[in-house]
């Protein structure tokens, strides 16, 4: 998350820089819009907060540009990662003093769009408004993600009562082709998984536990669904990789349990990434033994465009004969494209980006429940795909090449 200073700001900090000892952030989505926001902090809060990073921080000399120039900095770097599910964010800063002073921030307007409520205090309740109808302007860094199988987007899964967190297991998941919700050439990073919003605890986990192994193996794959092989090797192909390898801990509370909107809870950063080349894909979970219990803790999982494979009682074993479906998964990529309009990512502005852009401008409302995730076409960032979006696009439709 970065910041903007106003106008008149000069460059922050000075020659000695700047720290706090502790300022902490929490991301969720928003109870209300900007324009009905409550001076009641918690009223704004959504049932998915995650507070992504807390403790110390520093700043060096000059580290938020002066507010003539425009540029942001004043960096906050987050710990944890916030998947976004669409709808309105609501970001809650709590700080100690900042040595130094604090920099002058840039608001931004209007109430429809942005608002913020202020106190003096670290542990406030509630306060008063930010300037007049208008917050200060941000700019968050993230990383775009997308539901695979495309066929559970907005739909629960056809296979519930799945563990992924037990210990002492093996679990190969494969999903064809038309359900990978990433785009060709795109660099896989992280995933995280749905919880079973029917049958899941409202809070899990009650404190944190660790598996002494959590390996994630990804491949394209050498079959389809409906030819799964039971040996796991057999669906893999020859660009098999272990994206992530050793223990991990799920902190407390990092599912919400049930809601209404299907949640993804944890997500698990890649420490090796995995480039996506088309084609279907498998992911090969394989798990340690566990610090506590999570084996009643339920996923969402399907059969339709997919399919697994799970041994129990063998984090090793090589193959499996129960299908329990795939567990629904969100993954976080970097996309490859080398220009907006190229919306299917081939390097190139034509008819095929075309067909997306028409689908999107169809429907307007970037809200609107039927328009794909990330709102493609929107160019202009104002949540409507319009004629305001069709210009660029048609300029960049008539070059053909992304440069």
């Amino acid at each position: 998350m970065s910041l903007l200073a106003s106008p008149a700001q000069a460059a922050w900090p000075g020659p000695t820089g700047a720290a706090a000892d502790d300022l902490t952030v929490e991301i969720s989505t928003a109870r209300n819009p900007p324009s009905s926001m409550s001076l009641t902090y918690a009223d704004n809060v959504g049932a998915d907060a995650l507070i992504v990073r807390s403790g110390p921080i520093s700043w060096l000399p000059g580290a938020l540009p002066a507010g003539s120039t425009g540029r942001y900095g004043g960096t906050i770097t987050f710990d944890r990662a916030f998947v976004y599910a669409g709808g309105d964010l609501c970001i809650t800063v709590r700080h100690d003093p900042v040595s130094n002073g604090g920099p002058s921030l840039r608001a931004a307007n209007p109430a429809a769009a942005t608002r913020a409520v202020r106190s003096g205090g670290k542990t406030s309740t509630f306060g008063t408004f930010f300037g007049f109808d208008s917050g200060a302007a941000i700019q968050l860094g993230y990383i775009p993600t997308d539901i695979t199988p495309r066929s559970a987007r907005n739909s629960d899964g056809t296979a519930g009562n799945r563990f992924i967190f037990a210990g002492n297991r093996a679990y190969q998941m494969l999903y064809d082709a038309d359900q990978v919700g990433v785009p060709v050439g795109a660099t896989i990073n992280g995933v995280s998984f749905r919880i079973d919003n029917e049958t899941a605890a409202a809070f899990f986990p009650a404190a944190d536990f660790t598996l002494d192994r959590f390996d994630i193996t990804m491949s394209t794959a050498t079959n389809t669904a409906a030819t799964m092989s039971d040996t796991f090797a057999n669906n893999e192909g020859s660009d098999v990789t272990t994206v992530r390898s050793g223990p991990i801990t799920i902190p407390k509370g990092s599912y919400p349990g049930f809601t209404p909107q299907r949640p993804f809870g944890l997500f698990i950063p890649f420490t090796r990434p995995f480039v996506y080349k088309g084609g279907p894909i498998t992911m090969l979970l394989r798990n340690g033994a566990e610090s506590g219990s999570a084996s009643t803790v339920a996923f969402d999982a399907t059969n339709s465009g997919a399919a697994g494979k799970r041994a129990l009682g063998n984090a090793d074993a090589l193959s499996a004969s129960g299908t329990p479906g795939a567990i629904i998964a969100r993954f976080a990529f970097t996309d490859d494209a080398f220009c907006p309009a190229d919306l299917n990512n081939d390097g190139l502005v034509d008819d095929l980006d075309f067909q997306i852009f028409v689908l999107s401008y169809n429907i307007l409302d970037c809200t609107d429940p039927g328009m794909a995730l990330g709102c493609p076409g929107d160019f202009t960032f104002d949540r409507i795909v319009n004629d305001d979006d069709f210009l660029p696009f048609v300029q960049a439709y008539n070059a053909v090449l992304c440069p």
